[in-house]
């Protein structure tokens, strides 16, 4: 299939090399070192090494923090993602608004295995992310990158760039892959959901195409998706399994995150 020129403009859903700063907001960042005083971690002493995985506070055993940012889909270019409320699904009062950057940091208890995370922000389409706390936690590395549709451009957009018409009893799916030894953005996995109906399924990269193999964004967009418990099975390149969370919640006018885990 020949996708229109216009159809650059679906790169936005590419993560942006965004530069998130460190935010030491939250009280579960140690930056004091009273308990762990052998932290050698002198570049960013907020960061304890001896918890070298996701930098948090051994100070507080009940609490981990995980960070991510919020890309804007666009037909323009203004990328500013300030100002975005992203909230646990199962306790909004613990939310996180995003800085000039996009970027938010939520805290959970640190026993707690999955969580759904929700933005929300006038002029915004809503988008939401499954997360696999068992090991994600960083917005670079483990692929934490919120794609939102402004909601004026959200037809157009579909038109414009799929020839599709938006549908609000339907929704997107984004299926990212990540490898434990390559890192994240994992480039010939097969991507399938096996008992939902879509319109069609998408990449974006430099050579944007219709196909369920990721390239090298290591991303798949399940464009209107009914809604209900998609199942998902993910190959690695070698024809491994993957592993992710499966069955996720598709919801209707919305755009669902979920990211796989390949060898």
């Amino acid at each position: 299939m020949t996708w229109p020129r216009s159809f650059l403009l679906f790169l936005v859903l590419v993560p942006l090399a965004l530069s998130c700063h460190a935010r030491r907001s939250n009280s579960n960042i140690d930056d004091d070192d009273t308990v762990d005083t052998g932290d050698d971690d002198t570049d960013d002493p907020g960061d304890d090494d001896d918890d070298s995985g996701h930098g948090s506070d051994d100070d507080d055993s009940s609490a981990e923090t995980v960070f991510g940012s919020v890309d804007i889909i666009t037909m323009t270019t203004d990328q500013d993602a300030g100002g975005v409320r992203v909230y646990y699904l199962d306790d909004p009062a613990n939310d996180s608004i995003t800085d000039s950057d996009g970027c938010w940091d939520i805290t959970f208890p640190r026993n707690l295995q999955v969580a759904t995370v929700v933005t929300e922000a006038e002029g915004y389409e809503e988008a939401r992310f499954h997360l696999d706390l068992t090991w994600q936690r960083d917005r670079t590395e483990d692929m934490i990158f919120f794609n939102v549709f402004r909601t004026d451009e959200f037809g157009p957009f579909m038109s414009k760039v799929f020839g599709l018409t938006t549908d609000p009893t339907r929704g997107i799916l984004e299926v990212g892959v990540k490898s434990r030894s390559l890192g994240p953005r994992l480039a010939g996995a097969t991507v399938n959901v096996t008992n939902l109906a879509y319109d069609m399924v998408v990449t974006a990269n430099d050579e944007p195409s219709e196909t369920n193999v990721t390239t090298d964004d290591g991303t798949n967009f399940f464009m209107n998706i009914e809604p209900g418990m998609a199942e998902i099975t993910v190959q690695g390149p070698g024809g491994e399994d993957c592993v992710g969370l499966t069955p996720v919640e598709v919801v209707a006018d919305s755009l669902t995150h979920v990211i796989f885990q390949c060898d």
